[in-house]
């Protein structure tokens, strides 16, 4: 079935959580220009959820999560998006805001890539939960491929192919730590 744009404009998302309670949020556009700019729930074109904000280039930049409060949210979170040359993804910061009276990093996520655009590392660190045994620590996750840019290996441990055999052109060391 075709909707027409107009039924996108104005988008109410309704989410069921575990518990049964359900909610619902809007999107808010920018009038003038239609471009995507953040949440919300409170029944106006005043974002109080999430704010988006795009590079140069149109790719998302940065979210700011919100306290969802009708008048003046206060940021919580922020994520941070960063791109290469080729506008290809390279990392993803999340940080706690001043308006939530928490400070620091929450998580980082970055990727690497081969000269054939292959992602050859995802490295990804969480901070410790307080009070949570086991939380935070980082990990890397490697990834091999052959002449055809195919994936032929994937993990965080274990060995990789070896590039004696002359059939892979891309394999990357690995480590794996706990907080």
């Amino acid at each position: 079935m075709d909707l027409p744009r107009e039924s996108f404009d104005r988008l109410t998302v309704g989410i069921l959580e575990p518990s049964c309670t359900s909610y619902s949020f809007t999107q808010v556009y920018d009038s003038t220009t239609g471009v995507l700019q953040g949440l919300s729930n409170n029944g106006n074109s005043t974002a109080n959820l999430a704010t988006l904000a795009y590079n140069e280039f149109a790719q998302l930049g940065s979210i700011t999560l919100l306290n969802s409060a009708s008048s003046s949210p206060t940021s919580i979170v922020g994520k941070t998006f960063n791109y290469d040359a080729d506008l290809r993804p390279t990392s993803l910061t999340a940080s706690w805001l001043p308006g939530n009276g928490t400070s620091g990093q929450i998580l980082s996520n970055s990727r690497t890539y081969d000269n054939g655009g292959n992602v050859t590392s995802v490295s990804t660190t969480m901070t410790i939960v307080p009070g949570q045994s086991s939380s935070g620590g980082s990990e890397t996750q490697n990834f091999c491929y052959d002449e055809q840019d195919r994936l032929v290996w994937a993990g965080n441990t274990g060995t990789q192919p070896g590039a004696s055999s002359g059939s892979y052109t891309s394999c990357y060391t690995m480590s794996v730590s706990h907080m």
